[in-house]
């Protein structure tokens, strides 16, 4: 049990300082509530003695430490004090942390629910406080007491279930597998620590300055039978440790994604300042260039006006088609290394979406592309800057399955996880090979013509994306298909039907 407490408030500290988001305060509650609550108990048990010796080796290591223990000067009041407080932040915190990973849940009933939740934990601390439960003690026959003892137990229970209730749809409702394997883990070992907390927390006296008949039946079961209590206690505390430390790390990697949305891939942004000043002044030269080109070939094209040679003319003309492309390419560059001001507006998710297909589908593409959104969703973000990103997006997936035609599929979802919406693009074509994967944000990397293409696409979308606080993640099986993981964070506002109606048409014209 010493290297239990030792493990939550390493993992406290540890997600404490990495995580920084709600999830993660929710969690450093519970261990830190379960660290206390234990150490209450390990306490009261030292001082009431009666364990056996294998079991004193599970909960203190040895009895050296099991004295200093029953030294310590702390009374009973003061016992009962730390482990109420404690009980009721446990139960809070497992609740808060279901509220606030609960994907579908408005902003309304999250409130209800908190206050609810927090209004029953601070009832229950309030009542067995040893002041309180003391008067009521000197006032209530024996029987109600027990009565008050068994309901404070169900409403724990209950409140347990009902976080578990949550946490298992909110688990049901991520589609993104490699979001919900990352989570899953992090579920189970709450569930565990749920577990764990119903014996220190619900079978245990609610306030220890009462010896009351279920702490003595199990007392007998837990602490006296040492043949069966031993395995029983080895199963929970090495369970308990190992679902704790795997939590933890599938935590971090779950906060990540936050982490992620509010910090620019440091990479990324050395290898765009870097490049900064280097094409500033490459596209500088190579404009002028272009555009003293392109004088000629105007002039060429008159004083060849009447020449009837047809071929000398078609050959003029894609020379100067050539030429306004690259101009409009280093155009674009210059825009890629450019930080315009964003113009910020919200923005539905679904409608601009649809707005993009029907454009896509004018275009009469010999594939397939549908879209399917769970629930709608806002954003907040430049119209323009987020047009030209799904886009981009969309015409690599179109380009990836255009050799299949009609078998060729590119869907698009949306998804609601949190404080964020998730765009996902996927396609059934040819894949990227796990080589170029790492290197697809490299500014200036393409597997396409360089003719036509110059390899800033992901770069670009990468950077507009980091500019409006969100990333991108990308997976792809070679011959199987890419899917491309757009995150934004989600916008919270109510709108009044015509001021929806303004923002759709902003869309339209973006």
């Amino acid at each position: 049990m010493v290297l239990f407490v030792f493990i939550l408030i390493l993992s406290g500290a540890t997600i404490l300082f990495l995580g920084r988001s709600s999830s993660s305060f929710w969690y450093t509650g519970i261990l830190s509530g379960m660290t206390l609550l234990i150490i209450g108990f390990m306490v009261y048990f030292s001082k009431i003695g009666g364990i056996s010796g294998e079991l004193t080796l599970l909960f203190f290591f040895s009895e050296n430490i099991q004295d200093k223990l029953c030294a310590i000067q702390i009374g009973t009041n003061m016992l009962s004090t730390i482990t109420i407080i404690s009980r009721a932040l446990v139960i809070f915190c497992f609740a808060g942390f279901s509220i606030c990973e609960s994907n579908r849940l408005s902003k309304r009933t999250r409130i209800i629910l908190y206050s609810v939740s927090g209004f029953l934990s601070l009832s229950l601390a309030l009542t067995f406080i040893p002041g309180v439960y003391g008067a009521l003690s000197q006032t209530m026959p024996q029987r109600q007491l027990w009565l008050l003892e068994g309901f404070w137990r169900s409403v724990i229970i209950s409140m347990l279930i009902l976080s578990v209730c949550l946490l298992i749809l909110n688990l049901h409702s991520i589609k993104i597998n490699w979001l919900k394997r990352r989570i899953m883990f992090v579920y189970f070992a709450v569930f565990e620590l749920m577990c764990f907390y119903v014996i220190m927390g619900v079978f245990t006296p609610l306030q220890i300055s009462r010896l009351d008949r279920i702490y003595f039946m199990l007392s007998r079961i837990f602490y006296y039978s040492s043949t069966d209590s031993i395995k029983i206690w080895r199963f929970i505390v090495g369970g308990s440790i190992l679902f704790t430390i795997t939590s933890v790390v599938f935590l971090l990697n779950y906060l990540k994604i936050d982490r992620t949305l509010s910090k620019p891939n440091a990479k990324l942004e050395k290898k765009l300042l870097t490049g900064d000043t280097v094409v500033r002044t490459f596209s500088h030269g190579v404009k002028n260039q272009i555009l003293a080109n392109q004088v000629l070939i105007e002039d060429l094209i008159s004083s060849l006006s009447e020449n009837r040679n047809d071929r000398t003319k078609e050959l003029i003309f894609e020379l100067s088609w050539n030429n306004r492309s690259i101009l409009q390419r280093v155009n674009d560059l210059n825009d890629f290394f450019k930080s315009k001001k964003l113009v910020m507006q919200p923005v539905e998710v679904s409608e601009l979406i649809l707005r993009l297909i029907n454009d896509f589908e004018k275009k009469e593409y010999p594939v397939n592309i549908s879209f399917k959104h769970t629930q709608n969703c806002m954003i907040l973000a430049d119209i323009v800057l987020i047009r030209q990103t799904i886009t981009n997006i969309i015409n690599n997936a179109i380009d990836a399955v255009m050799h299949k035609g009609d078998e060729g599929n590119v869907e698009i979802l949306t998804h609601l996880n949190r404080n964020y919406v998730i765009i996902e693009i996927r396609d059934n074509g040819c894949g990227i090979p796990k080589q170029q994967l790492r290197k697809i944000f490299a500014p200036f990397y393409t597997t396409k013509n360089t003719r036509n293409n110059w390899g800033i696409g992901l770069a670009y979308t990468q950077k507009i994306l980091n500019r409006h606080g969100g990333t991108i993640r990308v997976e792809s099986i070679e011959n199987e298909g890419t899917t491309v993981y757009l995150f934004l964070p989600r916008y919270e506002r109510k709108y009044h039907a015509n001021e929806k109606r303004k923002h759709n048409q902003n869309i339209g014209r973006g």
